[in-house]
Formats: structure tokens, sequence, C-alpha cells
């Protein structure tokens, strides 16, 4: 094991006993407080969703990209949350053929409650397909982001997120930064809102339903 993979490995047990001892300490505490309102959030809980997705694709031919996402998110215990996520979209239409692509990702989410504030680290993986006219490309894909869920009312959250990708297969890395938003409008639904833009300056833009369960 060299000296490089040793630092990372400890950074990556530095993380998750930080995270542990957070969930651990709120757990304690929280038996010896009263009772507070329901946290409305996207951590912690289970939902199914559907969204409407738009991609601006900057100084290419191509446009834009757009289609639809489906998700499911699945708490496993308090602190650790497991997600599935399908996309499918297509671009507008060059040369007679439109780019059309879809992909599949899984991923794990640790958090952690502080001062009423969940920072998250999210690692997931995915496969890609693409085609246009008769030209496909599939490629295996890894991704790690992070951020923090702020309530910014007791039916409102607001993330701020940093992600970055990275398609083995295809040309080059890619870092995300955007903010997504929840708002629950009863205890089964809730509105969503996902604003991105990529360091090729693509932005991005996904509306949606989740449904709670």
């Amino acid at each position: 094991m060299t000296k490089k993979t040793k630092i990372v490995k400890n950074l990556i047990l530095l993380a998750a006993a930080s995270l542990g001892a957070a969930t651990f300490a709120t757990a304690q505490t929280a038996g010896n407080e009263p009772a507070a309102e329901p946290r409305y959030s996207l951590l912690g809980e289970r939902y199914a969703g559907v969204d409407f997705v738009y991609t601006h694709v900057h100084d290419t031919p191509f446009d834009n990209v757009n289609g639809f996402a489906l998700n499911y998110h699945q708490p496993m215990k308090p602190g650790f949350d497991f997600s599935l996520g399908y996309e499918w979209g297509r671009s507008n239409m060059v040369a007679g053929n439109r780019v059309k692509q879809q992909e599949f990702s899984a991923s794990l989410i640790a958090y952690s409650d502080y001062n009423g504030m969940r920072p998250f680290i999210e690692p997931g993986v995915g496969w890609n397909w693409a085609k246009f006219g008769p030209t496909k490309a599939d490629s295996f894909f890894y991704f790690v982001g992070a951020g923090v869920e702020f309530q910014v009312s007791n039916p409102w959250v607001v993330t701020p997120y940093a992600q970055f990708v990275d398609a083995t297969d295809y040309s080059g890395s890619t870092w995300n930064f955007g903010v997504k938003s929840a708002y629950r409008l009863n205890a089964s639904w809730s509105a969503k809102l996902d604003v991105s833009v990529d360091d090729d300056r693509n932005t991005g833009l996904s509306v949606g339903l989740n449904y709670h369960f």
C-alpha cells in the first residue's frame, strides 16, 4: 500500500468516524430535550421521485438536452441513506439526428445533524449510454458529492452542493456546482427544484415531485 493510499484510507476512516460520532451524540442528547417539531428533509426519508430535466449545453451544436429522471431514496439507519437513479434525455435536432442518452446510478449518503444543518457526503457509481445516429458509446462513471442541507423553515430545505464526476471511457471529468431545494406540501408530497452549472459552463435545471411513504 503506497503512502498516498494510506493517507486517503485514513481520511475516509476519519470522516466515517466523525459522522458516526456526531450521529451518536445527537441521538444521546435528543433523549434529554423536549420534543421538537418534525423536520421535513430529503435526508433520512424514504421517497420516490420524478423530475423534468433540462440542460443547456454551452458552445456546441447540441444546444440543449431535455428528458426525465426517476429516483428512489431509502434510509438504511440513522445517518446513512441509499439512493437509486435513472435518467433519460435527448438533444435538439442536429444534421437530422438527436443525441439520446440514458444512465443508471446508485449511491450511499452519510450525513450528520449539526446545529440545525445536515452536512453530507455522497459517493456513487453508474453507467451511461449515448447514441447519435449509428454511433453508440457507453461508459462506467463514478462520482463524489458533498453539501449541507439547511432547514430554512419547517417545510422548506435548501442544499448547496458540489460534485465531481468522471466517466472512465469518455474524455475528461466534470465538476458540478448547484443548489437544490425541496418544499413539503403535506405528509406525503414534496416539490423540488435543482439548479446547477459545471466547469464547462453547461447549466442544468430539474423540477419535480417526491412521494414520501
